[in-house]
């Protein structure tokens, strides 16, 4: 963007960030990729399975449709 009135702020050297006027973008920082979703569902598609090969930090409920009867987790 041109006009850096609209430019996301507080980017350190070398961090990029692609991002909306609704609030929405994914930036790659010095310390890891950060998704803010502005408020709507973040959807993953036409892949076989997500893998995450971490920690999880939830803070809403996790609905297991796999080995349960969707029963939520708490």
């Amino acid at each position: 963007v041109s006009d850096r009135r609209y430019r996301m702020k507080g980017l350190k050297t070398g961090e990029v960030a692609i991002y909306d006027d609704q609030g929405q973008s994914v930036t790659l920082t010095r310390a890891g990729i950060v998704v803010d979703g502005g408020g709507k569902v973040i959807t993953f598609k036409n892949a076989p399975k997500a893998r995450f090969e971490m920690d999880l930090d939830v803070t809403g409920q996790i609905k297991d449709l796999c080995d349960t009867s969707g029963q939520t987790m708490s």
